[in-house]
């Protein structure tokens, strides 16, 4: 093989990986929150705000009862009987628990831009507590039912094009 083939087999090995790096767009931060009954419409209105990560408990307003549930476990608490609500359930025929939470779905909403030119758009969710379904611009991109493990969803072909309205 000649020197001047070899010199242009080089420069292409070490300028590829230069062209195909990763950008990765950090979504952590203040997003907007809200709750629904509803796991099939989307909330017209987001009137609160919290931060990612973290729990729906630092919601600003914060959502009312956000917190009321008691646990088998808890409800069963010798110590913590005396200051429960007392609830015309058997402890021992409980599932889980019980709620007193009248949603069902907390919604999160985030908008953000990517620069164009990836061929892939790759969205991780580090982590979720109770399962997620993933909308992008209205479109479902998947659903995961982990819980507190990592999830990857492909969202390259349900982004907005710059200068498309829909």
């Amino acid at each position: 093989m000649n020197k001047k083939l070899l010199a242009i087999l080089l420069v292409i090995w070490f300028t590829v990986p230069v062209f195909s790096q990763r950008e990765v767009l950090n979504l952590n931060g203040t997003w907007d929150i809200e709750e629904s009954t509803s796991a099939l419409k989307v909330p017209a209105k987001f009137l609160h705000k919290t931060e990612v990560p973290g729990l729906a408990n630092s919601a600003k307003p914060a959502f009312d009862g956000i917190d009321k549930f008691y646990s088998k476990e808890y409800y069963s608490n010798y110590w913590a009987k005396p200051t429960l609500v007392k609830l015309d359930i058997n402890p021992d025929t409980m599932k889980i628990g019980y709620s007193f939470q009248k949603r069902n779905y907390l919604w999160y909403r985030r908008s953000f831009e990517s620069r164009p030119g990836y061929e892939a758009v790759i969205l991780k969710i580090n982590k979720a507590q109770f399962g997620t379904m993933v909308l992008v611009n209205r479109k479902k991109a998947g659903e995961y039912n982990g819980c507190f493990s990592a999830q990857y969803h492909n969202i390259t072909s349900l982004l907005k094009k710059r200068g498309q309205d829909t």
